[in-house]
């Protein structure tokens, strides 16, 4: 019994990959800096949309955790969106929830890129 030769086996009818597209946040060594200077506007911005879903102001500190003061998963969805209005970036339920304290969760909006200032 003879099977058939397929014409695909050794030939690539597929187009070639497309290249990455560039990077479209400032590059070079200034990019750093200007993550640093904005970071502490960040923080006190996360530190406030974390306030305003908790209720609680005064009694949360930067290196607190927000899940075991209360955020549940309702509570995270509407941090999410407080927080992407302010910053004019994409952030996930999953983004708040690995970065549980106010300084890290500033932090890794911070390294996503710049961010529109607080109102």
């Amino acid at each position: 019994m003879l099977l058939p030769t397929y014409p695909f086996a050794r030939r690539h009818f597929w187009a070639a990959p497309a290249p990455a597209p560039a990077p479209s946040g400032p590059e070079g060594p200034t990019a750093g800096a200007t993550r640093k200077a904005e970071l502490p506007d960040l923080v006190a911005a996360v530190r406030t949309a974390v306030g305003d879903v908790l209720g609680e102001h005064d009694a949360t500190g930067l290196d607190d955790d927000i899940v075991a003061l209360g955020l549940d998963s309702l509570a995270a969805v509407e941090l999410r969106g407080r927080l992407q209005a302010l910053t004019d970036l994409p952030i996930g339920l999953t983004d708040i929830l690995d970065n549980p304290t106010i300084r890290s969760l500033a932090e890794a909006l911070a390294r996503r890129g710049p961010s529109r200032r607080p109102r």
